[in-house]
């Protein structure tokens, strides 16, 4: 029961105090394009084109003010990005790491390929936009709790996860990663918070505001949790009980029996059931 309650958490610098230290605005976005494979003589599997990261940052900074983090000594990688755009904080090498926890703490999202700082925004709550190919989403991602938001950004192309694999090694072409559009990771900002993109985007108030998705039920639209029960207050208390069981039956009786089907799959938990679904068909 206390392993079930514990999660990862940090302690940083106060936010206010980072904000005042770094010029930093009340609300800013952080950018976090860099990996640990940068400087290693090998195709970088995990990293995402330079030209979209350019692009990401233009479009983003003229909406909010961008925040670079980046490691001492990767100058080289992030000199390839420059220059950025007037709405933009370069901290690439000039925080400490407590800093930069309170940095990335007060932030109202970061965005980055399967890296430390992914995980240093989910145990600090802040939400995180994660580009992923190569590695298993399931074992490697930012763990989700209770308190943050984890979103998985992915081409899910057949031969992903190949992560230390020979799939990989044959690899010549990180098409898992090249695969994912800025405007991929745009559109997944914007649905971070579904009900007020909805709402900003018609003008008027989402049949779904309070909460209750029974609208979408009578649209025809199943909504089905990986674990259909749970002690309250008890996330994932459920876990391992036969739900499971019972909840990759329907998605693949639905994959098997159907067609053209639409499946949208949130969360860690649901991503893993992609392998039950016929790409060929859906």
């Amino acid at each position: 029961t206390i392993f079930n309650s514990c999660f990862p958490k940090l302690r940083g610098t106060n936010v206010d105090t980072v904000k005042s230290k770094y010029n930093l605005s009340n609300k800013y976005l952080i950018i976090s394009p860099s990996n640990s494979h940068q400087k290693r003589n090998i195709i970088n599997y995990r990293a995402w084109e330079n030209s979209k990261w350019i692009k990401l940052i233009k479009k983003l900074s003229s909406k909010i003010q961008i925040v670079i983090i980046g490691n001492k000594g990767e100058n080289k990688f992030f000199n390839k990005l420059k220059p950025y755009p007037n709405n933009v904080i370069d901290l690439v090498g000039i925080t400490s790491l407590v800093d930069l926890v309170g940095v990335i703490g007060g932030a109202i999202g970061l965005i980055s390929t399967d890296t430390g700082t992914a995980h240093i925004a989910s145990a600090v709550d802040t939400e995180v936009f994660v580009l992923i190919g190569p590695t298993p989403a399931n074992k490697t991602a930012p763990y989700q709790s209770p308190t943050n938001k984890v979103h998985i950004i992915s081409a899910n192309l057949p031969c992903s996860p190949c992560y230390k694999t020979e799939v990989m090694k044959k690899c010549k072409d990180n098409i898992c990663m090249k695969n994912i559009s800025v405007d991929m990771v745009i559109n997944e900002i914007l649905q971070s918070n579904i009900l007020k993109e909805i709402k900003q985007e018609y003008k008027n108030e989402s049949i779904c505001s309070n909460g209750d998705l029974t609208p979408w039920a009578k649209q025809g639209i199943l909504l089905l949790n990986t674990i259909l029960t749970v002690k309250a207050n008890k996330t994932k208390s459920h876990r391992n009980l036969g739900w499971e069981i019972f909840t990759n039956n329907i998605i693949s009786y639905i994959s098997n029996n159907c067609k053209d089907i639409i499946f949208l799959l949130w969360g860690l938990l649901a991503i893993e059931k992609q392998n039950l679904i016929d790409k060929t068909k859906h």
